[in-house]
């Protein structure tokens, strides 16, 4: 009886790695996201973010995949623009102070290891959710002063749509939220992969 189960326990178990490697279970792809951050709960309008996501997921089976990634982020800041007159527009930066503290400069970047879940709407297109853990590292500037340097381990969160061509090539929307310790980012994105 109990080599039985070891033999049916071994047999799902090479079914499923058996069914991931014939339907490409590798991925790479890249996501561009832009949105908001809050520092110790702070923000104020214009302290925008925008942020670059590499990453690679191996899909177990039709539902279940592992994800690790690399994001680099920064401040993003607003442009001021008014209509001199009917052919020239004069724009200028708008250089406030991020969070309410003396810094206008802000740069981040994180490591990444998340589950992600998938569900099927159509042939080509699925519902994902993933969760996962970061290690992190941020430091705010004004000017070359260090304000704020702080590096740990966060989570994110992040729900979204993909669709995947038949070719290996997919898009993805996806709304994300990434907790840095005392920084918080929250972002819409839109992405591309190649499966493989």
């Amino acid at each position: 009886m109990k080599h039985a189960l070891l033999i049916s326990l071994f047999a799902s178990t090479l079914g499923f790695a058996t069914q991931a490697t014939a339907n490409e279970p590798h991925q790479i792809g890249a996501q561009l996201n832009g949105g908001s951050a809050k520092y110790k709960s702070s923000s104020q309008d214009g302290d925008g973010v925008a942020e670059l996501y590499f990453f690679y997921n191996y899909q177990f089976d039709p539902i279940w995949s592992l994800e690790a990634g690399i994001t680099t982020g920064a401040e993003v800041d607003d442009w001021d623009c008014k209509d001199v007159n009917d052919d020239k527009f004069v724009c200028q930066r708008d250089n406030d102070a991020l969070f309410k503290l003396n810094a206008n400069k802000l740069d981040y970047n994180h490591f990444s290891v998340a589950a992600k879940a998938q569900f099927e709407l159509t042939e080509n297109s699925d519902l994902y959710g993933k969760v996962g853990v970061l290690r992190y590292d941020y430091e705010m500037k004004n000017g070359s002063k260090r304000v704020v340097d702080e590096d740990g381990f966060g989570y994110l969160a992040e729900a979204g749509w993909q669709y995947q061509w038949q070719n290996g090539i997919g898009l993805n929307i996806a709304l994300r939220y990434t907790d840095m310790g005392d920084l918080d980012t929250t972002t819409l994105g839109a992405g591309i992969s190649y499966r493989f």
